[in-house]
């Protein structure tokens, strides 16, 4: 259990890292709309094309911003988001893991399996199984 809390603990510290950093301002103002599209579709299938586009910018330049601007690719923000989601959805509901990796964008539960467990540290089940102990008075 307190090797799960760590785990937990690191997630939130790291996660909670990224909204302290202070980027350009121009380049900031740059790619906020891929900002927040990715926020509002996270669970659809994006495109760094589709991303560059809502900035108006090349793909290059797109993933050059983003990446000097937040300090991780587009792609890494966007996995992030999503295991974000899902940590969510384990901690709230009782609904299947396969569930919820769909419903955050994953179409292969495999590949959720290693993305969420690159993220937390652990795998979706322990992640639920560690938040549950928690709960308990």
């Amino acid at each position: 259990m307190l090797k799960s809390s760590l785990f937990r603990l690191l997630y939130l510290l790291e996660r909670d890292a990224f909204a302290v950093l202070e980027p350009a301002h121009r380049d900031r103002d740059l790619i906020r709309p891929s900002l927040v599209y990715m926020e509002a579709h996270y669970e659809e299938n994006i495109t760094i094309e589709q991303l560059a586009d809502c900035c108006s910018l090349s793909k290059s330049y797109f993933m050059a911003c983003f990446k000097r601007t937040t300090g991780i690719s587009a792609v890494e923000h966007l996995i992030q988001l999503r295991i974000r989601a899902a940590c969510l959805e384990l901690n709230k509901t009782d609904r299947s893991i396969s569930e919820i990796a769909a419903d955050c964008g994953y179409n292969n539960l495999s590949n959720f399996n290693r993305q969420f467990k690159k993220c937390v540290g652990c795998s979706p089940a322990n992640y639920r199984k560690a938040a549950k102990k928690q709960e308990l008075p």
